[in-house]
C-alpha cells in the first residue's frame, strides 16, 4: 500500500506515524513545501521574539523519519493532484503515485487588498519562512504595525514589543480577539495590551501603505496616519486547498470530510486546517484551525488510511494564550 501525505505540519506528521504503527510494511511519503523537517508552528512567535533558536522548534528530525522508513520530501510544493490517476505532481516535476492520499496542507494567510501592499517590509506570519524574512530586516525596524487583533496578531504584537519595538495594532472590530471573546473579555485584553505599551486602533481599517520602495506609513480610512517600518498582516487565514484535477472532492470553506476524515473521493483524506469536519458544540462541519485539532485529526486519518475504521469524534476549538499578566483559555 502506497501512502502519500501532503503537508508536514502536525496533522501530516502524526498521520505518517500512525500509519507506520498500524502497518509496518506500507510505503509512506511525506511531502512539504518548506525546506525544514516538521516543526512546531505555534512557536514561530517565540522565534520572532528571539526567545528560542530555530532548532528548538523541531518536532521531528530527518533521522526520526529514516528510522520509521518514511520518505520525507522537503522543499517540494505539490502543484496538482490527479484523483483518477492516483498520483500527484510537484512544482519541480516529480510524479508521486499513491493508493491513499492525505491532504494536510494547512492554511494560507489572508493577503491585504490595501494600496501599496507590494512595498517591502510588509509580511504575513504563518510559518517559519515568514518569520525568518522579518528577522532579516529587524535591525532597521523601530516601529511596527499589526493588522488584525486575532491570536496571530496578538502573538506578533507581543513578540515585537518584547524586542523593544514600538507596536500599533489595527483591528476593524471594536476589541481584540473579536471572534473568540465578548466585549467584556475583549476590553480586558485591550487593557492588558495597553499596559504593555501596545497602542490600539480599534474599529479601524487600513486604506493604503505608503513609502519609497519600503513601507513607511499606513493611511487609515478615517484619514489618520501611522508611521511604521514593518507591517504584519494577521487578518485571518483560509484553507490552503491544492489544485485538484476533476474527482469528486466537495468543498465548503475547506475540504469536506466524513466521520472518518475521508473525502467523497475514496482513498483521499483531509486533516488539519484544510479540512472541514464535524465540530462538537455546533454539531456542524467547520474548519477548526488550531494545533490540538490538527493533531487529533492527523492520528485518526492515519489510522483510517492504514485500514482501521476509527470514527473522528469531532473537534472542540480551544486555545491558550498569555497576554501580559492575563491568561486566557
Amino acid at each position: 500500500m502506497k501512502h502519500a501525505i501532503v503537508g508536514t505540519g502536525i496533522a501530516g506528521t502524526l498521520a505518517a506515524e500512525s500509519i507506520r504503527r498500524v502497518d509496518p510494511n506500507a510505503s509512506i511519503t511525506l511531502i512539504g513545501d518548506e525546506p525544514y523537517p516538521p516543526y512546531c508552528r505555534p512557536m514561530i512567535s517565540m522565534l520572532l521574539e528571539g526567545s528560542i533558536p530555530p532548532e528548538r522548534m523541531a518536532i521531528r528530525g530527518a533521522n526520526d523519519f529514516r528510522s520509521l522508513n518514511i520518505d520525507l520530501l522537503t522543499g517540494e510544493r505539490v502543484s496538482l493532484i490527479h484523483p483518477k490517476e492516483k498520483n500527484l505532481e510537484t512544482a519541480k516535476g516529480k510524479i508521486i503515485s499513491f493508493d491513499r492520499l492525505l491532504i494536510a496542507t494547512g492554511a494560507d494567510p489572508v493577503e491585504s487588498k490595501a494600496d501599496g501592499s507590494h512595498l517591502r517590509n510588509i509580511f504575513t506570519m504563518r510559518n517559519r519562512r515568514h518569520v525568518e524574512a522579518m528577522l532579516e530586516v529587524m535591525p532597521e525596524v523601530r516601529s511596527s504595525l499589526i493588522i488584525g487583533g486575532g491570536l496571530v496578531g496578538l502573538k506578533a504584537a507581543h513578540a515585537l514589543n518584547r524586542r523593544g519595538i514600538s507596536v500599533t495594532m489595527v483591528e476593524k472590530l471594536d476589541h481584540p480577539l473579536p471572534l473568540v471573546t465578548d466585549r467584556k473579555c475583549g476590553y480586558a485584553v485591550a487593557r492588558s495590551l495597553e499596559a504593555m505599551g501596545i497602542a490600539l486602533r480599534m474599529s479601524a481599517t487600513v486604506a493604503a501603505f505608503e513609502g519609497n520602495g519600503r513601507v513607511r506609513e499606513a493611511l487609515l480610512y478615517d484619514g489618520s496616519r501611522i508611521s511604521c517600518d514593518l507591517v504584519v498582516l494577521a487578518a485571518g487565514s483560509t484553507p490552503a486547498v491544492p489544485s485538484i484535477k476533476e474527482g469528486r472532492i466537495r468543498m465548503g470553506r475547506g475540504i469536506l470530510v466524513d466521520d472518518f476524515l475521508e473525502t467523497d473521493e475514496k482513498g483521499i483524506y483531509a486533516a488539519g486546517d484544510v479540512a472541514e469536519a464535524m465540530e462538537v458544540i455546533s454539531g456542524q462541519k467547520k474548519v477548526n484551525a488550531v494545533w490540538p485539532v490538527a493533531a487529533e485529526q492527523g492520528v485518526v486519518s492515519g489510522m483510517n488510511m492504514a485500514g482501521r475504521n476509527v470514527p473522528y469524534q469531532g473537534a472542540i476549538g480551544r486555545n491558550v494564550v498569555r497576554i501580559g499578566d492575563l491568561d486566557m483559555l
